[in-house]
């Protein structure tokens, strides 16, 4: 059964902010209280903060005690992953260096541009260390260090994390 606009009650109904509520059925008229989500959220948590304020206590901000405020007590050196002397890393500088990049030219050049472990021509190819980068710094630059791999069976052998014997 509809209801004619004639059988909708006209009441005027006033959200807590002061602004006037637009009514537009009967139901409105019973579940409308607020003007908006955002007023809703201000005045159900003046509310709560008057039943209960003990409850606001626990999220109040406490000034500079490093042990609540992780955001201070993290930075720099007091970091849990600082690392002291980061030039020792390899860095993205270092692996677009002319070095680098001579590097892996000449390891592809002697491969014929072949991935030693699948033979495929061409493609996306990775030179890869034999003697790990980071562990043999002396050897980075040794053409002998490296064999070239396409890009899935690199991703595959450093997802097994096996060392195979290339001849």
């Amino acid at each position: 059964m509809k209801a004619n606009k004639e059988s909708f009650r006209k009441i005027e109904k006033f959200c807590p902010c002061g602004k006037k509520l637009k009514l537009n059925n009967n139901r409105d008229i019973k579940r409308k209280n607020y003007c908006s989500q955002k007023c809703m959220g201000y005045y159900i948590g003046k509310k709560r903060f008057k039943e209960d304020p003990e409850f606001y206590q626990l999220f109040a901000r406490k000034s500079n005690c490093e042990k609540t405020n992780k955001k201070k007590s993290h930075k720099g050196k007091n970091h849990p992953k600082w690392i002291k002397d980061r030039t020792k890393l390899k860095s993205k500088r270092m692996s677009t260096s002319p070095e680098v990049k001579t590097w892996r030219l000449s390891v592809f050049a002697r491969d014929n541009f072949t991935c030693v472990i699948c033979n495929k021509v061409g493609g996306k190819l990775n030179a890869h260390h034999i003697l790990s980068w980071e562990n043999y710094p002396n050897r980075r630059f040794d053409i002998n260090n490296g064999i070239t791999m396409c890009y899935s069976c690199h991703k595959e052998f450093h997802r097994k994390n096996i060392v195979r014997k290339v001849g």
